[in-house]
C-alpha cells in the first residue's frame, strides 16, 4: 500500500507546475541569431528595475534607430504581453502531461426499512495509454509557440526601425521646408518693397506672394507629418508623460559601404523566416494529431475501477469495474478526415507562403538597389549640380547680369535637393528594414553556405 500510494503521488505531482519565463532563453538566442539581442520578459525581479533604468538612460541621450528597439523591447507593454503566450503554451504543455482525474462515486438505496451503501471509483484508461503521444504532441506546440513569439519579436524590432526613420526623415525634411520658407517669404517682401518703387509688375509680385504661401502650407504639411510620425514611434516605444519629450538623434545613419551578398537571400529567407518554421511545425501538429485520434478511434472510452458494497447485515461486497465505450454510431472517421483535410490544408499553405516569401524578398531586394541608386544619384549628380548653380548665380548676381529673385530661386532649388536626398535616404533605410524583415534577419548575419534548393519553394 505504501508502495502503490507513493506512486499515486509520483504521478500525480510529476511535471505538473508551471515555471513562469521559462522559454525566454530559446526565443532570446533565436532572436540574436538574426539580428535582435534585447529580450526581455518582466519577472518582478531585479532585472526588471535594471531594464526601467537602462530605458531612462536611452530617453536621456538621443535616441537612435538602434537604441529606440532597445527601449520598445524593453519597455513596451505589448511585448509583455506577447510573451504571456509563452506562460500559456507552457501550461498547455504541463497539462498534456497529466493523468485524468479518477472518478468517486456514492451511492445509497433504501427498501423495507434497510439501507444499502455503495461506493466506487473509477480512472479513464485509455488517456493513459494516450499520454506519451499526448506529451509529444504538446511539445510540438510548445516549439510552435516559441517560434511565434521570436517572430513577433523580430517583426516589433523592425516596425520601431522603421517608425524611427519616418520620424526622423520628417523631422529633417521640416526643417528643409522651413528653410524653404525663409526664403520664400524674404523673395515675397523683397517683391513688395521692388513692386512698391515701381521695379516689378503685379504678375511677378503674386508669383512671388504665391510661392510665399506655398512654402507656408508645404511646412504646414510637413509639421503635420512629423507629428504623425513622432507619435507612431511613441507608441512604439510604450512612453507617456515627461518621456514622450526625447530628442532624436541628430542625422539619419550614413549608407554601408557596400552591400552583402544578396544573391542567395531567397533561400537564407526560406531556412531563417521563422513564420515558416512555426507552419512546418503546424503540419507537424496535424499530423500528429492524426495518429493520436487514429490510436483511440475504435475505442471512445475504457475506464477500470473499484466498486465497494455494504448490504444492511453488514456483508461488504468489493471487485473491479470497467467500462468500454462501443464505437457503433461513431467510430472516429469524422475526426480523421478533418484532420486529414486540416493537414493538405496546412501543407498548401506553407508551399504558398513559402513562394510569397521568395517573391517578398525578390520586391524588397529591388527597392533596396533602386533606392541605393537615387541616394547615390543625390549624392553625387543632384547635389553638387544644384550646389554649383548657386555659386554661379551668386556669380552672376554679384555681376548684376541676374536678380535676386533668381539667386533666391537657386537657393530653394538647392534646399530641395537636399530634401530629396534625405527622402532617398529614409527610402533605402525603410527597403533595407524590408528586405531583413523579408528575409528573416539582418542582412549582415545571412550565410551563403546555408543557402538551400532554389528551386524548392
Amino acid at each position: 500500500m505504501r508502495v502503490a500510494f507513493a506512486l499515486v503521488v509520483a504521478l500525480a505531482t510529476s511535471g505538473c507546475f508551471v515555471t513562469r519565463g521559462k522559454g525566454l532563453d530559446d526565443v532570446h538566442a533565436e532572436a540574436g541569431k538574426r539580428g535582435v539581442t534585447t529580450v526581455h520578459w518582466d519577472q518582478g525581479t531585479e532585472a526588471d528595475e535594471r531594464a526601467r533604468k537602462r530605458v531612462r538612460e536611452l530617453l536621456v541621450a538621443p535616441v537612435t534607430a538602434d537604441s529606440a528597439v532597445e527601449i520598445a523591447l524593453l519597455h513596451n507593454r505589448s511585448m509583455q504581453a506577447v510573451y504571456e503566450e509563452l506562460g500559456v503554451a507552457q501550461a498547455d504543455l504541463v497539462e498534456a502531461g497529466l493523468l485524468e482525474n479518477p472518478v468517486l462515486a456514492g451511492s445509497v438505496r433504501f427498501g423495507n426499512r434497510e439501507r444499502i451503501y455503495g461506493a466506487s471509483i473509477a480512472q479513464e484508461f485509455l488517456s493513459i495509454l494516450a499520454l506519451p503521444m499526448r506529451k509529444r504532441l504538446a511539445r510540438a506546440e510548445w516549439e510552435q509557440a516559441k517560434l511565434r513569439v521570436t517572430q513577433r519579436v523580430l517583426v516589433f524590432a523592425a516596425d520601431t526601425r522603421a517608425a524611427w526613420f519616418d520620424a526622423k526623415a520628417a523631422e529633417l525634411v521640416a526643417e528643409m521646408y522651413r528653410q524653404v520658407q525663409g526664403a520664400s517669404s524674404a523673395g515675397a517682401e523683397l517683391a513688395r518693397r521692388q513692386h512698391d518703387a515701381g521695379n516689378i509688375s503685379d504678375l511677378t509680385l503674386a508669383i512671388e506672394e504665391d510661392l510665399a504661401e506655398q512654402a507656408k502650407l508645404d511646412v504646414a504639411d510637413a509639421e503635420a507629418e512629423l507629428f504623425a510620425t513622432r507619435e507612431r514611434l511613441i507608441r512604439m516605444l510604450g512612453v507617456w508623460g515627461a518621456d514622450i519629450g526625447f530628442a532624436l538623434a541628430k542625422e539619419l545613419p550614413a549608407l554601408p559601404t557596400t552591400e552583402p551578398p544578396l544573391e542567395h537571400l531567397e533561400s537564407v529567407a526560406i531556412r531563417r523566416r521563422l513564420d515558416l518554421a512555426a507552419d512546418r511545425r503546424s503540419a507537424e501538429i496535424i499530423a500528429r494529431a492524426r495518429r493520436t485520434t487514429q490510436f483511440g478511434r475504435f475505442i471512445p472510452g475504457l475506464t477500470f475501477g473499484v466498486e465497494v458494497e455494504k448490504e444492511a447485515d453488514g456483508v461488504v461486497h468489493a471487485g473491479p469495474t470497467i467500462e468500454l465505450g462501443l464505437p457503433i454510431f461513431n467510430w472516429g472517421q469524422t475526426r480523421v478526415a478533418r484532420l486529414d483535410a486540416q493537414l493538405r490544408q496546412a501543407e498548401n499553405e506553407l508551399v504558398a507562403s513559402a513562394v510569397g516569401v521568395r517573391s517578398e524578398v525578390r520586391e524588397a531586394r529591388d527597392r533596396l538597389l533602386r533606392s541605393r541608386a537615387r541616394v547615390d544619384w543625390c549624392r553625387t549628380t543632384l547635389i553638387p549640380l544644384r550646389e554649383r548653380i548657386v555659386r554661379l548665380t551668386k556669380l552672376h548676381h554679384d555681376a548684376m547680369l541676374l536678380g535676386p529673385f533668381d539667386l533666391l530661386r537657386a537657393k530653394q532649388d538647392e534646399i530641395d535637393a537636399y530634401r530629396t536626398a534625405i527622402e532617398a535616404n529614409h527610402d533605402y533605410w525603410l527597403a533595407r528594414i524590408d528586405l531583413e524583415r523579408a528575409s528573416g534577419g539582418s542582412l549582415d548575419l545571412a550565410s551563403e553556405g546555408d543557402a538551400l534548393d532554389h528551386h524548392a519553394p
